[in-house]
C-alpha cells in the first residue's frame, strides 16, 4: 500500500463491494491522492455487444485448435519415435541372430572338421594295425618255418 503512493503507475483496483460503497471508496482513492494518479471509473452491466462475444469466441477456438494441433503433433512425434526404437531393436536383435547363426555355423564346421580328422586318423590307425598286423604275421610264419 505504501509503495502505491511512491511509484505512479497504471492500477486496476477490482474491489466491487469496495467501490460500491462510497466510504470505502473513499478511502481506497485517499491512496491515490497525487496529481499524477487520474481516476477514472468504469462500470460494465449486462451482456457484451454480439461483436465482441464473436471476437472473443473466435480467439478462444483458434487458441483450442493451435493447443490441439500441439497435442497432436506431439503425439505424432512420440509415435514417430516410439516406432524408430522398436525398429532399431528389431534390427539389432536380427543382427544378433545372425550373428549367433554365424558363429553356430562356424561351429559345426569346426566340428565336421575335426570329425573328419578324427575320422582320417582312425582310419590310419586301423590300416597301420592291419599292416602291423600282417607284419607280425608273416614274423610268426616266418619263424615258424626254420
Amino acid at each position: 500500500n505504501s509503495v502505491i503512493a511512491t511509484q505512479p503507475r497504471n492500477y486496476v483496483v477490482m474491489e466491487v463491494k469496495a467501490n460500491l460503497v462510497a466510504s470505502e471508496r473513499a478511502e481506497l482513492l485517499k491512496r491515490f491522492s497525487f496529481p499524477f494518479y487520474r481516476k477514472v471509473a468504469q462500470v460494465t452491466v449486462g451482456d457484451p455487444p454480439a461483436e465482441y462475444t464473436a471476437k472473443v469466441q473466435e480467439e478462444m477456438l483458434k487458441q483450442k485448435q493451435e493447443e490441439a494441433e500441439k497435442a497432436w503433433s506431439q503425439r505424432k512425434a512420440e509415435q514417430e519415435t516410439k516406432r524408430a526404437a522398436e525398429a532399431n531393436l528389431r534390427e539389432a536383435k536380427r543382427a544378433a541372430e545372425a550373428k549367433l547363426k554365424e558363429l553356430q555355423d562356424a561351429q559345426k564346421a569346426r566340428e565336421a572338421a575335426t570329425f573328419k580328422e578324427e575320422s582320417k586318423l582312425d582310419a590310419e590307425m586301423k590300416t597301420e594295425s592291419v599292416e602291423e598286423g600282417a607284419v607280425k604275421k608273416e614274423e610268426v610264419k616266418e619263424e615258424e618255418k626254420p
